[in-house]
């Protein structure tokens, strides 16, 4: 076995492995106690470890984002001492919210890969992303049925028993719901991004399947109708770039007077319908979250809230996070960049400049319809579900992964 087969093999698995783990081992079993927390902590401790073991392996790549996590990190640290002081909650909960963004050393795996062999980086990617999707539509499918095969946390187990006779924690839109990763949605970003791109990387079947099963997931199973918006719109831009100086303007005319409307009328559904049904976040609420998160950049403009933890000891320091509405408490990751500079402040809204900047800088020199796809994503991602938030951190460095390995490979449009 040659060196770089030996090394290629080791970063497979490696990045197998971390994808395993931030799919929860494939719904299997319970993870732990507290849940998502408790897979951060996994995932984390697994990619400083695959950090350690490939670091002194590996020669001859090139990081485009290095600096940029760097940065991310001083940053984080800067955070962490910054809440120690300002607030008087334990020291050592700060630390421990750091402890999630240790995952953006999972970057230095991912990046390897991709640039040592991007074809079976991408297909790790996009095969386990379309087996999670299906698991989730399996759950949700033999949860209606009365009988559960997975372990999903808030779904199927990790609720109070308050939660648990309160039905209407797990319904939206009158249907039960089932959230999984948020890796599930950003691989229909990937495949839609490869099914149009010039260089093929995988079969147009698996790429079609995993586009429907994300879809279907998004609208049916997550009813994340913001997400299913973005992942329509994003295949609209790709077809206009793509095909828009072959198609006449019959066509072109024709294929905007069917997706327009589509995406149009569930914005207006998005915006001016208010679902009473206990469990949907109406659009005045996300008028609320906005309002009060920009409140709270107005008055904490530099670092913005810190690295408080969800549920502070102090109740003033609660309500800085999630306001003081008892029905309907306020989520960073609900209004995306608002969420982000009301956190991290202005340095939050700096470092998501950085990151457009810089993907865009690579987009130039390496036309290609899969960077700008995930491109429009990160651009989308301000509105909702930022890339700074610590669940999505693995997404992030994925996409960033991708753009090192085209990078490398220099094969554009």
């Amino acid at each position: 076995m040659t060196k770089k087969t030996s090394q290629n093999n080791l970063l497979i698995f490696l990045t197998f492995l971390l994808l395993v783990v931030n799919y929860k081992f494939f719904y299997l079993f319970p993870i732990g106690s507290f849940g998502a927390r408790t897979n951060e902590l996994l995932f984390s401790t697994l990619s400083i470890l695959s950090f350690i073991i490939i670091f002194n392996k590996i020669r001859g790549y090139n990081y485009l984002f290095s600096n940029f996590i760097i940065i991310l990190f001083l940053f984080f640290l800067i955070e962490v001492f910054y809440t120690i002081f300002k607030y008087p909650e334990p020291p050592m909960d700060a630390v421990k919210e750091l402890i999630p963004y240790l995952s953006l050393l999972s970057y230095l795996t991912f990046s390897s890969l991709a640039q040592l062999d991007l074809k079976r980086f991408l297909k790790i990617i996009i095969v386990l992303g379309t087996i999670i999707a299906f698991i989730c539509i399996l759950e949700l499918f033999l949860h209606t049925h009365n009988f559960e095969l997975f372990k999903i946390y808030g779904f199927n187990y990790g609720l109070t028993s308050d939660q648990l006779n309160d039905q209407t924690y797990l319904i939206r839109n009158g249907r039960s719901r089932l959230i999984g990763s948020d890796l599930i949605d950003f691989t229909g970003v990937i495949s839609i991004g490869c099914l149009f791109n010039k260089e093929k990387y995988l079969s147009k079947k698996l790429l079609s399947l995993n586009i429907i099963l994300v879809l279907f997931y998004e609208y049916y199973i997550s009813q994340t109708r913001s997400t299913f918006m973005c992942l329509i719109f994003i295949a609209i831009v790709l077809v206009i770039i793509k095909y828009g100086k072959r198609l006449n303007t019959g066509i072109t005319i024709g294929t905007l007077i069917i997706t327009v409307p589509i995406v149009v009328t569930f914005a207006i559904r998005k915006i001016f319908t208010i679902q009473n049904n206990g469990t949907e976040y109406s659009t005045y609420h996300r008028i609320d979250e906005i309002n009060y998160y920009l409140s709270i950049f107005k008055e904490k403009p530099i670092f913005g809230n810190g690295f408080l933890k969800d549920k502070p000891l102090y109740m003033e320091d609660y309500i800085l996070i999630h306001g003081d509405n008892i029905y309907a408490g306020n989520a960073y990751s609900d209004v995306g960049l608002v969420g982000s500079i009301a956190k991290y402040g202005i340095f939050g809204l700096l470092l998501l400049i950085m990151l457009v900047i810089k993907e865009f800088i690579i987009i130039k020199r390496n036309k290609s319809l899969l960077l700008i796809a995930l491109f429009i994503m990160t651009l989308l991602s301000m509105i909702d579900l930022s890339f700074l938030d610590a669940e999505r951190l693995p997404s992030l460095c994925i996409y960033m992964a991708i753009f090192d390995g085209i990078a490398k490979s220099k094969k554009g449009v």
